[in-house]
Formats: structure tokens, C-alpha cells, sequence
């Protein structure tokens, strides 16, 4: 996935709350998991999260295969999505 930060200003701006949101979902089962774009991360795996390096620290640790919980807030709702991290190929 690819995450985008709204900060304080710009939430005020497009009437959103400050966080990480997903901005896009280059894997299939990703979407499949339940995950969408326009999510907001709320945590991972209990971590809270509200930078986009708060999620890349934490998954700093994690190998391809893992399991990690998203609770992500998606139209006022806490949804709790497992997804399973694979290679990121895009990366330069």
C-alpha cells in the first residue's frame, strides 16, 4: 500500500481528521484482506499510529510473511483488517 499524512491544516481543509491514510493498494489481496483506500490507520498490531513513519518504524521489524492488524477508521467506523506483508518491488 502506499499511505499519504494529512496534517492539522489540511484536515481542516478537505473536513477530515489529521492521520495516515491509504492512499493505494497496489495488491490484490490487500483489498481482498478488506483493506481501502481512504482508510485512516489507527494502529498497528495495538500500536498507535499517526505519522506516516510511526507505521514504516514499526514494520521496519516485520519480514515478508507476517501477519500485522490494522484498525483502520473507515466512514466513522473501526474496522480491524490481518494483512500479510509482501516485497514492496516498487521501491527505488
Amino acid at each position: 500500500i502506499t499511505v499519504s499524512e494529512i496534517d492539522q491544516q489540511a484536515a481542516y481543509q478537505y473536513n477530515m481528521k489529521p492521520g495516515v491514510y491509504v492512499s493505494s493498494i497496489t495488491v490484490q489481496s490487500t483489498m481482498d484482506a478488506g483493506l481501502a483506500v481512504g482508510d485512516r490507520i489507527v494502529s498497528v498490531d495495538d500500536v498507535m499510529v499517526s505519522a506516516s513513519t510511526d507505521v514504516t518504524s514499526y514494520l521496519a521489524d516485520k519480514a515478508v510473511g507476517d501477519q500485522v492488524v490494522l484498525n483502520v477508521e473507515r466512514e466513522g467506523r473501526l474496522v480491524t483488517v490481518t494483512v500479510t506483508l509482501v516485497e514492496n518491488t516498487t521501491a527505488e
